[in-house]
């Protein structure tokens, strides 16, 4: 079966899991899956299925850490790889905390690989680069997509 713009929401429906429509938008979870099938005028419903079985367990495991951290932002998402950023907030524990806590949950959300690292000097220098660079409109929105990642988002999609 192959997924098209005409029969996308009804097979959201039909797989129950109606609350993806919305994700399917500019700047949101779905927007890759959505320009592929504007390139290609279909996807095979595998890659429907793989994407929401993706996300569902990224966030999930994700999840497990919010309570750590002022925000968490989505800036990179390619197949099954995740990039997020994470800002601390005063009760953020230590990095060996966080690789306790997802060591004991990776196999629970299907997770065969994460990393944890700080934001090192030149990533912080690189970034204060790149917001002075942002000279009008236009060049903001080249700039890559990120998705804020709350309770919103986890209360919607996971069940």
């Amino acid at each position: 079966m192959k997924i098209t713009l005409n029969n996308i929401e009804e097979v959201l429906k039909t797989i129950d899991r109606p609350e993806y429509i919305n994700e399917l938008n500019k700047g949101r979870l779905g927007s890759k899956i959505m320009r592929e099938i504007y390139l290609n005028g279909d996807i095979p419903i595998r890659t429907l299925l793989s994407w929401i079985f993706f996300v569902e367990n990224a966030l999930k495991f994700i999840k497990k850490a919010e309570n750590y951290f002022e925000n968490i932002i989505l800036t990179e998402f390619i197949d099954n790889n995740f990039l997020f950023k994470m800002k601390k907030n005063q009760d953020t524990k230590s990095i060996g905390y966080f690789f306790g806590l997802f060591e004991r949950n990776k196999t629970e959300c299907f997770v065969t690989e994460y990393s944890i690292r700080q934001t090192s000097l030149e990533q912080i220098f690189n970034m204060l680069e790149d917001k002075h660079r942002i000279k009008n409109k236009e060049d903001e929105e080249e700039k890559k997509e990120e998705i804020i990642i709350d309770s919103n988002v986890y209360n919607s999609l996971l069940k």
